[in-house]
């Protein structure tokens, strides 16, 4: 970067740090890293396509769900369907510790209706424990593995839509059923489904918030986790971060 140009940036955050935070819209901090970006020139990260497979991780994540599955065959209930198929996935913080090879603390699973969540809840029930359940989701342990069924339902992409930050858009489908004569099993695990962000955020270690998420405070106290991993976040996604918690109306009992 010229002298010159590297004088403008460093006016430019000069004008944002004095601003007052309160007073800055998203727009208004999106356009000054937009405008940041182009005046230092910073090389784009590559991109791979959003499906691409990752084998090993995805064959040992792919583990919890056969074993997850002969639960489900065995199900009284999932025999009794007249069409007997869950399709889900699994998305969010276990793949990514399973890209960065740390332990899964538990999984997050996904459905693409409230049917599929209904039937898989009810299949389960006799296979795994109980730990609690709440208007967002319901938690189960299976031999040491803790799970969350979501009780979000749509596709990747939608459910992408309202996570926090981008290293966390990516989804695992998965299908548990039977054909048309139910003769035969079906257990299908699909290639990773990434956000448009994913793999270069992942690469360069990059946390960008979504201003749409609905729960910034989670995002707020999940930021230190994150940062433990080695991850790091600009000026302007903590300023994002920040402006969507100062919105929120905080309650103290």
């Amino acid at each position: 970067m010229e002298n010159g140009d590297k004088e403008k940036v460093k006016e430019k955050e000069q004008v944002i740090t004095n601003k007052n935070l309160k007073q800055m819209t998203i727009g208004e901090i999106e356009t000054y890293v937009k405008d940041l970006e182009e005046k230092a020139n910073k090389p784009k990260a590559v991109t791979l396509p959003k499906k691409y497979e990752f084998e090993s991780q995805r064959e040992t994540l792919a583990d919890f769900f056969d074993d997850i599955a002969d639960v489900v065959f065995n199900s009284s209930h999932f025999e009794k369907l007249d069409n007997p198929s869950i399709k889900m996935f699994l998305a969010g913080g276990a793949i990514l510790s399973s890209f960065m090879k740390v332990p899964v603390n538990d999984m997050d699973l996904y459905f693409y209706t409230e049917e599929d969540f209904t039937n898989f809840k009810k299949s389960i029930e006799d296979g795994a424990s109980l730990i609690s359940e709440t208007d967002r989701s319901v938690t189960y342990c299976r031999d040491g593995q803790v799970f969350q069924l979501c009780k979000v339902f749509g596709s990747e992409q939608d459910i992408f839509k309202a996570f926090d930050y981008s290293v966390c858009c990516v989804a695992m489908p998965v299908e548990i059923g039977y054909n048309d004569d139910k003769e035969e099993t079906i257990f299908n695990i699909g290639d990773f489904i990434f956000g448009e962000t994913f793999i270069s955020d992942l690469m360069s270690k990059s946390l960008v918030f979504n201003t749409k998420t609905l729960y910034p405070l989670n995002s707020f106290i999940r930021l230190k986790k994150y940062l433990g991993k080695g991850f790091e976040i600009n000026t302007a996604n903590m300023m994002k971060l920040a402006l969507a918690v100062n919105v929120l109306e905080l309650k103290t009992v």
